[in-house]
């Protein structure tokens, strides 16, 4: 009996790991929460969601407990390195309601610090790509782990990750957390970022501080490579990559008209001869890339035929159609005029040049036999002076 069950399971699995392997990942940008406290620190997402840590800090305080509270969202917080690093590896990936940081137990050396707050933002991730590898087609922003983060990562894997936006975007990136085990000078485990065949980035080991980069190009390669051993689990937590969509999508192609992009955030769309975008009743229309939401403001649309619009359209759009003909043919008898009047004018300067031209090889032509004549009546009276002289000598 189970085996007539095995064709179906396993065209279901094949169907997932498909899916897995060319996920969308599209992720509405998350508010960043701020939390304050002087030795502990308290963090709160909903009970699912993967806490981020994005910046952490430590100030000295003298006051009281007001001091302890800080400012809230409006906060300006500057990465401290140690700090940092602790509580990450305190918070980062927890999907716990809540995640308290402790300064004198996740950070003992904080003690010779002496009394101080401790600023950390972050952010509640509920779409995180969990999966060793795959295409990832980004919309928007979204985070990669490796599988188990932060528990744990495998060994002996090589997860490779095809990050993919539309044509004319690019790729930011941010390493929001890496901890890989401690290897040789080989980096047997390490975290590859590719464009083209080029490396942008080759890490290992940890991090001290979120590392970032921006792509040339809409598509990058993220390889992470762990050395095979008998251990197949490996007590570090891995990788966390943080990735952002930048500028708008190269504006596609429309219907009786061209899409021309003058600039990575302006573009124009021009309609043929006979046909209006049906949005403005206009064949010209400017598109602004929005730095917000990276898309095309107002949105691109095909080119309608005025005559289609002048028989379906309703009566705003005919009156509105019918209006701007009028004014056209309004304008067309003088354009005519001032054409008329410019053929005239090139007609008449046409007729001086030719009548100038005539004239002069009139003239030329005078003077060359005028030149000729002379040349002859010279050489008349020459042979009149020989003969007079030959009848003179006898």
């Amino acid at each position: 009996m189970a085996g007539q069950y095995l064709p179906k399971i396993s065209a279901m699995l094949a169907s997932l790991l498909l899916y897995l392997s060319q996920s969308s990942v599209s992720a509405e940008p998350r508010p960043v929460l701020t939390a304050s406290g002087c030795g502990h620190v308290q963090l709160v997402c909903e009970e699912g969601s993967m806490m981020v840590v994005r910046e952490a800090s430590f100030t000295p305080v003298s006051g009281g407990v007001e001091e302890c509270k800080g400012r809230g969202e409006g906060l300006i917080v500057s990465n401290n390195q140690d700090i940092w690093r602790a509580v990450v590896g305190r918070c980062n990936g927890d999907r716990e309601r809540e995640c308290v940081f402790d300064m004198g137990v996740d950070l003992p050396e904080s003690a010779s610090w002496g009394r101080g707050r401790t600023d950390v933002r972050y952010s509640c991730e509920e779409s995180v790509h969990s999966y060793c590898g795959g295409r990832v087609d980004g919309v928007g922003e979204g985070y990669i782990s490796s599988p188990g983060y932060p528990r744990y990562y495998l060994g002996g894997r090589e997860c490779v990750w095809t990050m993919v936006v539309e044509e004319g975007q690019k790729i930011q990136l941010e390493l929001a957390d890496l901890s890989l085990r401690e290897t040789r000078e080989e980096c047997e485990d390490s975290v590859l970022i590719k464009e083209e065949g080029r490396t942008l980035l080759s890490l290992c080991g940890g991090l001290s501080s979120p590392v970032s980069l921006l792509s040339a190009t809409n598509m990058v390669e993220v390889r992470m490579r762990t050395a095979a051993s008998r251990q197949q689990l490996y007590p570090r937590r891995g990788l966390l990559l943080h990735y952002t969509v930048q500028g708008c999508a190269t504006p596609p192609a429309i219907a009786e008209g061209e899409t021309v992009q003058l600039n990575t955030s302006l573009a124009s769309l021009q309609c043929n001869t006979g046909h209006v975008l049906q949005s403005t009743l206009s064949p010209v229309a400017y598109l602004h890339c929005s730095s917000t939401t990276w898309t095309w403001t107002p949105p691109v649309e095909h080119c309608v035929s005025v005559q289609f619009l002048l028989e379906y359209g309703n009566k705003s759009v005919v009156r509105a159609l019918s209006a701007q003909y009028m004014k056209l043919e309004q304008k067309q008898p003088g354009s005519v005029t001032e054409w008329k009047l410019e053929v005239m004018a090139t007609i008449l300067v046409g007729c001086l040049l030719v009548v100038s031209a005539t004239i002069a090889i009139c003239i030329l032509h005078r003077a060359r036999k005028i030149q000729t004549f002379s040349i002859q009546a010279k050489k008349f009276h020459l042979e009149n002076a020989d003969v007079d002289g030959i009848v003179d000598r006898y």
